[in-house]
């Protein structure tokens, strides 16, 4: 994979897809840590069509969780677990 300086410096080919919207995302991390993002889209009669699926790194889905952060001024908070109460 190619180092973030060689990477900001490439040129950008635009895909001649359409821009899609997603109704469900998928996020999973695999065994090789690499971290599978899935975006579908709702149909009719209870179907999920597939729009994009992609392999990144857990480096990069950091950056891109920490740059939706920021554009949506959103922070979530780790939930603490619930404690068990005692009877």
């Amino acid at each position: 994979m190619p180092d973030k300086e060689h990477l900001d410096k490439m040129n950008i080919v635009y895909s001649d897809q359409p821009t899609s919207a997603s109704d469900k995302f998928n996020i999973g991390v695999r065994a090789d840590g690499m971290v599978m993002l899935r975006m579908f889209s709702s149909l009719p009669d209870d179907i999920l069509l597939e729009n994009h699926r992609t392999l990144c790194t857990i480096d990069q889905a950091q950056a891109l969780v920490d740059t939706l952060c920021g554009l949506m001024d959103y922070y979530p908070k780790k939930s603490k677990p619930s404690k068990a109460k005692k009877n």
